[in-house]
């Protein structure tokens, strides 16, 4: 797909407009294009789309300015989080709970998903070993986010939302320290194959206590960013952030061990550890 630098993707402001090349610079100007794992967390907030693209439009758009980059294995989430749904999972046909841009990812015909029915991913390029998702935890060994850990020079892309919002491998920390404010919870459902074949299937979350308030402070964000281990572009009515799955591991993983409430809208202990998971509508690491 040929596509014009020029060509306008978002409206922000006042008339202002994002176009195919303010979104190739924002991408370098984070090094994207740095690392041969690139894992996106995407939510189309520039602006208002053009009126005159349609959202398949825009989503091939993007979609191939981030192939531009280069990057040898590109990974898009395609989370459903299906048993937490009281929903089965089939590889083939169960849509992305994690917008446009990753249920676009997920239809591409050369794209190739892991059979997870919590959170499966879609990887175009090299190292489709990502997909070996071994083990029943989702946050913990042989998980996605095990394999990222693993894997050579990872980096997570933030495009058009931030790392306090969806920063989901910092889960996979939360599970490896394991945080008191946090628990294994089974959850059971039906898993569907690329051949097609059923089977019974069991995952854990280690999901939190009912009170416990997330909170990653924008503070802590800024102090990424002020340190250089994140970087940030302005793109449009908002911002481009990315850093390494090295940074990322690192720095919360200090943060939690000085302070287990380092990521708590208050400390953990301020009401009793309930067990009372909300099951239906999940989006996300409850």
């Amino acid at each position: 797909m040929e596509i014009n630098g020029n060509d306008r993707l978002f409206r922000y402001g006042n008339d202002q407009w994002v176009t195919c090349d303010d979104v190739r610079v924002a991408l370098r100007a984070v090094a994207a294009d740095k690392c041969k794992v690139l894992f996106l967390h995407t939510e189309l907030s520039f602006g208002a789309i053009n009126p005159q693209l349609k959202r398949k439009q825009l989503c091939e758009i993007l979609f191939e300015l981030i192939m531009e980059l280069g990057v040898e294995t590109v990974v898009f989430p395609t989370f459903t989080f299906s048993f937490g749904n009281r929903e089965d999972f089939d590889v083939r046909i169960t849509p992305s709970r994690m917008g446009l841009l990753t249920e676009y990812a997920r239809k591409r015909p050369e794209a190739v998903r892991s059979v997870d029915p919590i959170m499966s991913v879609v990887v175009f390029g090299k190292n489709k070993d990502l997909l070996n998702v071994t083990g029943v935890k989702v946050l913990g060994e042989g998980s996605i986010f095990d394999n990222l850990h693993k894997a050579e020079d990872v980096r997570f892309l933030f495009l058009g939302t931030r790392f306090g919002i969806c920063g989901t491998h910092m889960h996979y920390i939360e599970n490896e320290l394991q945080v008191p404010y946090r628990y294994d919870m089974d959850f059971y459902g039906k898993v569907t194959d690329y051949d097609g074949n059923t089977r019974d299937d069991h995952r854990i979350i280690f999901v939190r206590y009912r009170d416990v308030i997330p909170a990653v402070p924008i503070s802590f964000e800024d102090g990424l960013v002020e340190k250089g281990v994140m970087k940030y572009s302005p793109l449009g009515a908002t911002y481009v952030f990315s850093l390494t799955e090295k940074d990322m591991y690192r720095e919360c993983k200090e943060a939690l061990t000085e302070n287990v409430n380092a990521f708590l809208a208050e400390p953990w202990t301020t009401h009793p550890p309930v067990k009372d998971y909300h099951f239906g509508n999940v989006t996300t690491v409850q």
